[in-house]
């Protein structure tokens, strides 16, 4: 029972960060390519309340591509696509705070923890487990950080921190009966994104100009 709960752990780990799985050989050296004149990243799409970074959209995008190239039953989605990913994560993110609830950054570093001892300790047996902790593996080398630097940079805070709001937010929802099940969930946040769908303004220069890179 305790293996299964870490690899199902782990799982949602992958998954939750898929923001920071990518393949540029040094996150340190990528960064900086992503910053505008003034310093700050580059927004790619934006509402009045959420704005879309470059460098979310290159980590997420990169995901995709990486669990692609592992051969994985995913079909990589197109741009637009991954950017309303990155909104219904924002949005579901805020309306839990709407609702008054809250993430303290010793939940966030206990679930980081158990995470990185699962994964430390735990060694793969069969494929499913053998392929989450190679995309693991390889989330972690490319960055280019070192182990505790990476455990500990600000981003992976961030996603774990909006990962157990709307974890906390599905709970509250189905304990005043407003959802059923993980799937009336999934309908939920996809109408938080159709809700704002017509306010998004996109970056279309960078973003064309992401596509001349490629």
């Amino acid at each position: 029972m305790k293996k299964k709960r870490i690899i199902i752990a782990l799982i949602v780990f992958v998954c939750a960060l898929t923001v920071l799985i990518f393949t540029f050989d040094n996150l340190k050296q990528t960064l900086n390519g992503f910053t505008s004149a003034d310093g700050g990243s580059q927004i790619i799409a934006q509402t009045k309340d959420i704005q879309i970074t470059q460098e979310q959209f290159e980590f997420y995008k990169s995901a995709a591509e990486a669990a692609d190239s592992l051969n994985t039953p995913v079909q990589s989605p197109s741009d637009e696509e991954l950017i309303h990913n990155l909104f219904i994560s924002e949005l579901t993110a805020l309306e839990a705070g709407k609702q008054g609830i809250t993430v303290s950054d010793t939940e966030v570093n206990e679930q980081i923890e158990f995470q990185r001892t699962s994964f430390e300790n735990h060694k793969p047996v069969t494929e499913e487990e053998k392929l989450v902790y190679e995309l693991m593996e390889n989330r972690i080398r490319n960055t280019g950080l070192s182990e505790d630097e990476f455990w500990n940079h600000d981003l992976v805070m961030e996603e774990y921190k909006k990962s157990l709001l709307s974890a906390k937010l599905m709970k509250h929802l189905a304990a005043n009966e407003e959802i059923a099940d993980a799937g009336e969930f999934t309908d939920y946040k996809e109408q938080l994104l159709k809700n704002v769908q017509d306010e998004i303004q996109y970056n279309q220069e960078l973003l064309d100009e992401l596509r001349e890179d490629i």
